[in-house]
């Protein structure tokens, strides 16, 4: 195989693998066919070649065989027909739609044969698989951009969901149960009446001068230091 052909297919290939997901599948196609062109028209002169060669070794001296005068006949059909495609450079950097079965049409069954099963080919990535691979791929990105906003969504409303719980006091259901039993007379109403009032200042003072002058001039936590020490620890975090 000619070292320009072997170039042309190492460089298709390459610039396969660089297309990004939003390359024209019409331009694959363009690009695919000019080489199928190259590889037809090369297996055929081999072909003629090897036929000339041995008319040769028998007969020397005689005329041209009509299956070779045949084949350069087809030759030459195949080879106008080749040359009468005119597919400018520029036109490969747009997006055109290209009718590929009647882009090139063989002219002769010889060449109506199953490329595929060629060595050269075995490996060669079809227009089909090679769209299929790019609508996954699209697919994908799709799904991944979804699933960022998804995450940057939930981000943002854990974020406002913790910023309101720490601009509260928290106190857990035991502490609860305790502070209502020992320190409001097994009032839950006027626990949560006093609990409202703290979240409502803001700042430490305010909320320490608002126990100290009010809350126990009203309720007797004598004895009841520790627990009282606790309440107060819990109203501070509120204020850190």
């Amino acid at each position: 195989m000619p070292k320009s052909l072997i170039d042309d297919l190492k460089n298709l290939a390459q610039e396969i693998l660089l297309l990004d997901e939003d390359i024209d599948a019409n331009i694959l196609r363009e690009k695919t066919l000019i080489l199928f062109e190259k590889l037809t028209i090369l297996d055929y002169q081999n072909k003629l070649k090897v036929l000339s060669e041995t008319k040769k070794t028998e007969d020397s001296n005689s005329e041209k065989s009509d299956s070779i005068q045949e084949l350069e006949k087809e030759e030459s059909n195949i080879v106008t027909e080749t040359e009468n495609i005119d597919i400018p450079e520029k036109e490969l950097e747009t997006e055109h739609t290209i009718d590929i079965e009647n882009l090139f049409i063989p002219t002769f069954d010889s060449i109506k044969e199953d490329m595929s099963q060629k060595e050269e080919f075995k490996d060669t990535v079809t227009i089909e698989e090679t769209e299929r691979f790019f609508e996954r791929k699209k697919i994908e990105e799709i799904q991944k951009k979804a699933t960022v906003k998804q995450v940057e969504k939930e981000s943002k409303q854990l974020s406002l969901h913790d910023k309101l719980l720490s601009n509260t006091i928290q106190i857990g259901l035991n502490d609860r149960i305790a502070f209502v039993n020992n320190l409001f007379n097994f009032s839950q109403a006027d626990f949560n009446k006093v609990l409202s009032t703290l979240n409502d200042f803001n700042n430490r003072k305010e909320a320490f001068d608002f126990i100290n002058y009010t809350v126990k001039s009203k309720y007797n936590w004598n004895g009841k230091e520790d627990l009282v020490e606790r309440f107060l620890t819990i109203i501070e975090r509120k204020y850190l």
